[in-house]
């Protein structure tokens, strides 16, 4: 199939581009629809890979013969078609805390999954390798960072951190095992970042106001106050366990 503008023919039938100054033309270029195996708008070096039209209003990607990949729809969506194995969205940056998505407006983001089976559930999965080479899999060190997830609001002319949920690597990484612990801050009168509040360690344990638990639930705080309390029906607290000084006080009714 040939291209022609006004008569005058860019493209012919062996794809070879006879005209490339398009500085005075003008108007629209009309198509057939072509298929997912035979894309209308095609590249010369692989005429399977290409651009057609899958539905009325419709546009769809197609890639080396395998079908389609992509499509946008005619109600404005983007559709992602990948094949067993594949990452449909890849985003590559270069900057430290570089938001690659950003959802504006009165949506939310979901993940769902239709299947009648009780696996293969909706999945987000944080990950981070110690290469600057994509596709390599270094290993990461104790004390990594591997992910964080932020709440934050306004507060007047930008958005400040409210609270944080993030995980570290909590020992040694090997090829059977990624020892990690998590964490969880959360932001206080006064206070420019969130403060972590509570880990969990690799081994288990609890940590209540400290970074290293050494039980399965280790509570740390001032003398003064209150370490763990258990509140009855009435107003007054059932029982307080509170640490001044070389001893456990158990205050109760």
């Amino acid at each position: 199939m040939a291209i022609k503008i006004k008569g005058s023919t860019i493209v012919d039938d062996d794809r070879n581009i006879l005209s490339a100054n398009t500085a005075s033309i003008s108007g629209q270029i009309f198509a057939g629809g072509g298929t997912a195996t035979n894309p209308v708008y095609a590249w010369s070096n692989n005429p399977s890979a290409g651009i057609f039209q899958p539905s009325y209003d419709g546009i769809g990607f197609t890639n080396s013969g395998y079908g389609e990949y992509a499509r946008f729809d005619n109600a404005g969506r983007l559709l992602l078609y990948p094949t067993m194995g594949e990452t449909p969205v890849s985003i590559t940056g270069s900057g430290n805390w570089q938001r690659g998505v950003q959802v504006v407006g009165d949506i939310g983001l979901g993940i769902y999954r239709y299947a009648n089976t009780a696996t293969f559930t909706p999945t987000l999965e944080i990950g981070k390798s110690r290469s600057n080479i994509t596709g390599a899999y270094n290993t990461v060190l104790n004390g990594d960072d591997l992910g964080y997830i932020y709440f934050s609001g306004t507060n007047g002319s930008a958005y400040k951190n409210a609270a944080w949920i993030y995980t570290k690597v909590d020992g040694t990484a090997n090829s059977s095992s990624m020892p990690g612990k998590l964490i969880f801050g959360t932001g206080g009168a006064g206070t420019a970042s969130p403060i972590d509040r509570l880990i969990i360690t690799s081994n288990g344990n609890i940590g209540i106001g400290t970074a290293t638990p050494e039980a399965l639930l280790h509570v740390y705080g001032t003398p003064t106050t209150a370490k763990i309390r258990l509140r009855g029906g009435n107003a007054q607290p059932a029982f307080d366990a509170n640490n001044t000084g070389g001893g456990l006080i158990v205050t109760g009714n």
